[in-house]
């Protein structure tokens, strides 16, 4: 019994499943550092005030982030799995993702108008995180379809990206800006710049 244990758990180790699951952990790993490092980076750069700025508009975020996904992510990765040999219904899920999409952002749109005129927020920031937050989803988005179609290996790729193109851009802004950079450009950095990496996910 000790051996048929050890011979399934032999298998198992060296099976797609677990060289898979390994990948997709690394990638996550390096996705959570490149955020830890740009948090770090930005903490650095902003005066104590701008920092705390900084951290008290990127708190509003993760909320603005799911209403934008409205739970999308895990539904279509439990209704398009069993259906990726049906492209007619892969189209019908996709074309009512976007529609759920659009409708969630429509909502946000109105309780930004709201939240502007009620509580007197700055509408650009207000503008940037619900433009950031809709960003997100579609990078969460996509990340769920790779799931559903099981291409690990295009997942490990897209997983980090967000953050690393994150990094890279604040990097490069804080050496070749003219002048310094303030929380609303940190904020606009991290909230906005992953739409230019939105048109890699057709090419992997």
């Amino acid at each position: 019994m000790t051996n048929t244990i050890f011979q399934k758990g032999k298998l198992l180790l060296f099976s797609d499943f677990f060289k898979s699951s390994l990948l997709v952990s690394s990638a996550k790993l390096i996705s959570s550092i490149s955020n830890l490092v740009f948090m770090i980076y930005s903490v650095n750069i902003l005066a104590r005030n701008e920092n705390g700025y900084f951290q008290y508009y990127l708190g509003y975020l993760p909320i603005v982030l799911a209403i934008a996904e409205f739970g999308l992510p895990t539904s279509l990765v439990k209704y398009l799995a069993p259906e990726i040999e049906n492209i007619s219904e892969i189209g019908n899920f996709l074309n009512a993702s976007l529609i759920i999409k659009f409708l969630s952002f429509l909502v946000l749109c109105i309780l930004g108008i709201g939240i502007v005129n009620i509580y007197h927020q700055d509408n650009l920031i207000i503008f940037i995180l619900i433009l950031g937050g809709t960003i997100t989803s579609f990078l969460t988005f996509f990340e769920s379809i790779f799931v559903a179609f099981q291409e690990y290996k295009q997942l490990v790729l897209w997983i980090p990206l967000g953050n690393l193109f994150k990094l890279l851009v604040l990097h490069f802004s804080n050496f070749y800006f003219s002048y310094p950079l303030g929380y609303l450009d940190i904020l606009t950095i991290y909230s906005i710049t992953p739409i230019f990496i939105l048109f890699l996910f057709f090419f992997l």
